[in-house]
């Protein structure tokens, strides 16, 4: 279990949801091709701290005029490292550097075009604003090899690996690299927390996603990850175009249990956001638009990318404009959701301008991703950096233009991809198609122009892969609006009927809505493991001094399940409830401290 250091739950959870009849994995997909996607961005959810500072305070003007780099940067530094909103009134700043935000820091205005930082970089070709932890050690290997949902691996080395340890696996690339780059070196990898450690064996909170070879040498370290770090509430504009290279608006690197939301990103010179080597981040409630350039040349004129055993990330209800690629996954990105997003104009600079993947997956092996009930232009698979990897879901899609497209292999092909539940919508020459190449598909209730794809399998019933609470669900209809049994092109998504309504595009959420940690006690490891055995809980605690523990166990909705004091180390609890994908919050507390820690059960 990973020992989280922060209020998890907020009040925006207790707001009632739509009712709606959720199936998830019915029997329509096989077992051996689902994937734990619920548990994308779940560490995101933390509270505000209670200790909060305004920009202005420190000397920013918001004139749009002065330079207002070092009052944010005395700002951050003012928080000495400790936890912190920093707030930023109605204005325009102008920043002339790039913006290191360290972990516990939350960055929040009061809404996008209301709070604006221009950013003015001098052409270099460096990002806005960048959120960036660090690799604690080299990697060592591993023994042997492991199966695809193996839940341990063996480390060769006595190195001090621990229970919560955020680490990153990766192996060499293997016979599919058909078009090999250094920068795509041991493409297939994922980000994963320590559950417990036994001797040389690491026990893993997620399954592996992917079969790793002793021939591949697998290999592990341990990384120390930026984390509780957010952005929200504000619009970031790129002014000035880098001659050359990349730069993002928001760079992220190594990181954890982050978030963005309500964030408006104009006018970028490579990804909106690029996420590498990240774990469980949220991206929500965005609007992404527009770039200097569209060549694709270090992702210019991309959105969001997912890049280098980014994992279990959730991008949800964002809307995007006039990019080359608004949603892509590379480089073994893997088990990510990308849900509930709409994308239109899609851009590119050769010629057909408008025949770009707005959902793309551009080769070095990204697998088990899921993308669900997103309205986009173009969904296209190509080769130009070789095969994607397998179990990629595209669940209740709607495309609107070219249509879903697989390209033509050179070498290796993009094998096992899953198809169910999409539609296909513009039936007109060479627009609408449904082309499939490579081999092992799963494809199941496909509406392409009003035919099933396969015949005869219009009778789809999961409405969801992935979702529990969508509390942003705001329209009359209930869910699924994409696909079987809807008629063809007629449901709709919150995300686009922002955009069609011409108001705010961006979903600000209220500081006031969440549980503030209020000079919260100190964290302390009272819970040396804890699991759940059917409808058990089971603990070992970190007890020596024999005092009485308090230990409450909550629901996704903020209820109270449990109470109990204890002054044992070996306890059981029986649970009054367990539903596969349910998450509980277990906190126990002590006369100076507390524990808090985060449970995801998924039979």
């Amino acid at each position: 279990m990973p020992i989280i250091r922060y209020k998890i739950l907020t009040l925006c959870l207790l707001i009632p949801v739509l009712s709606f009849s959720q199936t998830l994995f019915t029997g329509i997909l096989p077992d051996s091709l689902q994937a734990d996607w619920q548990r994308a961005g779940a560490e995101s959810f933390f509270g505000y701290p209670g200790y909060r500072i305004e920009v202005k305070d420190f000397g920013a003007t918001g004139n749009g005029i002065s330079d207002d780099t070092q009052a944010f940067i005395n700002a951050i530094l003012s928080l000495g490292g400790n936890a912190g909103v920093i707030l930023i009134a109605e204005g325009d700043y102008l920043i002339s550097s790039t913006l290191n935000i360290p972990s516990n820091v939350i960055l929040k205005g009061e809404a996008a075009g209301k709070s604006n930082l221009l950013f003015n970089l001098g052409n270099q070709p460096i990002d806005c604003i960048t959120m960036s932890g660090y690799a604690a050690g080299d990697f060592y290997p591993l023994q042997g090899a492991y199966d695809k949902n193996s839940s341990y691996v063996l480390s060769s080395q006595n190195v001090d690996f621990e229970a919560g340890n955020l680490i990153e696996l990766r192996q060499e690339n293997g016979s599919w690299n058909t078009q090999p780059a250094t920068w795509a070196d041991y493409s297939v990898g994922q980000m994963i927390r320590i559950q417990s450690v036994s001797s040389d064996t690491l026990f893993l909170e997620t399954p592996l996603r992917i079969q790793y070879y002793a021939s591949l040498h697998p290999e592990i370290r341990k990384i120390e990850p930026i984390q509780n770090t957010a952005l929200e509430c504000f619009s970031i504009k790129r002014i000035d175009n880098p001659t050359d290279g990349g730069g993002y608006n928001i760079g992220i690197h190594l990181a954890a249990a982050c978030r963005i939301l309500g964030v408006h990103s104009e006018k970028s010179n490579a990804s909106h956001i690029h996420l590498n080597s990240c774990h469980s981040l949220r991206i929500e409630g965005c609007y992404f638009y527009d770039a200097f350039q569209f060549d694709g040349t270090a992702t210019r004129g991309y959105g969001v990318t997912l890049s280098m055993h980014t994992g279990e990330c959730l991008i949800q209800d964002n809307i995007f404009r006039k990019l080359r690629h608004a949603m892509s996954v590379k480089t073994g990105s893997n088990g990510n959701v990308i849900g509930y997003n709409y994308s239109i104009e899609p851009y590119r600079s050769e010629l057909i301008h408008d025949f770009s993947g707005d959902i793309s997956l551009h080769g070095h092996y990204a697998y088990a991703n899921l993308f669900e009930s997103n309205i986009c232009q173009n969904i296209i698979i190509d080769h130009y950096w070789g095969p994607t990897g397998p179990a990629n879901a595209f669940f209740r899609n709607r495309a609107e233009l070219y249509g879903i497209i697989m390209t033509t292999p050179t070498g290796a092909a993009s094998n096992g991809q899953i198809f169910c539940g999409n539609e296909i919508t513009r039936n007109q020459l060479g627009y609408g198609q449904f082309t499939l190449t490579g081999a092992q598909h799963f494809s199941y209730g496909n509406n392409k122009l009003g035919l099933s794809v396969p015949p005869g399998t219009s009778d789809l019933s999961d409405t969801t892969w992935y979702l529990q609470n969508p509390i942003f669900w705001n329209l009359s209809y209930p869910l699924p609006s994409v696909g079987y049994p809807n008629a063809l092109n007629t449901g709709s998504i919150p995300a686009r009927e922002r955009y069609l309504a011409g108001g705010e595009l961006c979903i600000c959420p209220d500081i006031n809505t969440a549980i503030p940690e209020n000079n919260s006690p100190k964290n302390r490891n009272y819970i040396q493991s804890i699991f759940l055995n059917n409808t058990v809980l089971n603990f070992q605690l970190n007890n020596r001094h024999e005092e009485v523990l308090n230990i409450k166990v909550y629901n996704i909705l903020g209820q109270t399940l449990i109470k109990q004091k204890t002054k044992e180390c070996i306890l059981k609890i029986s649970m009054p409830d367990k539903s596969r994908g349910t998450l509980y919050i277990i906190e126990v507390r002590g006369k100076d401290g507390r524990d808090i820690r985060k449970l995801k059960t998924i039979r």
